[in-house]
């Protein structure tokens, strides 16, 4: 299911694949390439789903007297410099990252799909 505007996208999905791929096992090696090269046993409660909708706080700096607080965007991936993740705003095409985010695992791709139809 690909959402209106996710072909631009195709770099950032490459990324988070390559993430997700480097914490499952490898089949020629039986071990994770993590825990290879850390020593350590990888924390995966931090994966998601790509194309996830999210709650994503917007830093007092970026936002406008007014404006609300959070605003819902769509996981695209993990950064590769932070402890965060990137998120794509689908109203004006923006890229943020951001930590401070709730993911909104519950929501599936049909409901994400109806909300945006509604919202155009």
């Amino acid at each position: 299911y690909l959402i209106q505007g996710y072909q631009t996208h195709w770099g950032e999905a490459i990324m988070c694949s390559n993430h997700v791929l480097n914490n499952v096992v490898n089949t020629t090696t039986g071990e994770l390439p993590f825990t290879h090269w850390h020593g350590r046993k990888p924390n995966l409660s931090y994966l998601h789903t790509f194309g996830a909708p999210a709650w994503v706080h917007i830093p007092s700096q970026v936002r406008s007297k007014g404006q609300h607080r959070a605003r819902k965007l769509v996981f695209l991936a993990y950064e590769v410099k932070h402890r965060s993740f990137r998120f794509w705003d689908q109203g004006t095409a923006d890229i943020y990252c951001s930590a401070s985010t709730k993911f909104l695992d519950h929501v599936g791709w049909s409901k994400l799909e109806q909300e945006t139809n509604n919202d155009v």
